[in-house]
């Protein structure tokens, strides 16, 4: 998967760097956490709807499992997941059968981070990121640097009980390199995220 580079989840590391504010998590694969998501791994024979380009490397697949939910939002990593053959075009799948392997997970999306009661993401006024349903206050680590290629970075925030909230975010600002080891405050919401990590043409 926070202050967005210029859409919620939209990826766009090598580009419109002017309009990219602190950090951006993963582009939008996402629907709001519920008791009934299945969380997991997972292997199916799924129909590949429709391939976008999500910002080099994600694309943005939507997929009809069989199942009569209709069409689920998922990413996949360019670079990073599986490709069987390995010059396989994933946009050469629309409108095809392909098997897959899927991993459902809860992940948490910040919206704003406050130090010293300001919020260095630098939303627009009216945002609907900057208004996040959950919150922690705590220690900011593991933001060493701006990030560099096409991982998003991990950000830890422990609370005064230890307990520690992990996110994963682009960051390009360095306002949020220099929050760290200080306080901060991030809002937050949660999020159900599916990516594919293998993907083939179906036989």
């Amino acid at each position: 998967m926070t202050s967005l580079r210029c859409a919620p989840f939209a990826a766009l590391m090598l580009a419109l760097a002017a309009c990219q504010p602190a950090v951006a998590p993963a582009p939008p694969a996402t629907s709001p956490a519920t008791a009934s998501d299945p969380l997991g791994t997972f292997k199916a024979n799924a129909l590949i709807m429709k391939v976008e380009d999500a910002g080099y490397p994600m694309s943005s697949l939507m997929v009809d499992l069989g199942d009569n939910k209709g069409a689920v939002p998922m990413l996949f990593n360019n670079e990073y997941a599986v490709k069987k053959p390995a010059d396989l075009e994933v946009s050469s799948l629309a409108g095809k059968r392909a098997n897959i392997s899927y991993t459902r997970k809860t992940e948490l999306d910040m919206a704003t981070m406050l130090v010293d009661g300001k919020d260095v993401l630098h939303h627009e006024p009216g945002d609907p990121a900057s208004n996040p349903k959950l919150s922690v206050t705590g220690k900011l680590t593991g933001v060493k640097e701006l990030s560099h290629g096409d991982l998003p970075d991990k950000l830890v925030v422990t609370d005064s009980a230890g307990k520690t909230y992990e996110f994963e975010a682009f960051v390009s600002e360095p306002a949020v390199v220099a929050a760290n080891g200080q306080t901060v405050t991030v809002g937050y919401d949660e999020d159900v995220q599916t990516h594919i990590d293998e993907i083939s043409p179906a036989p």
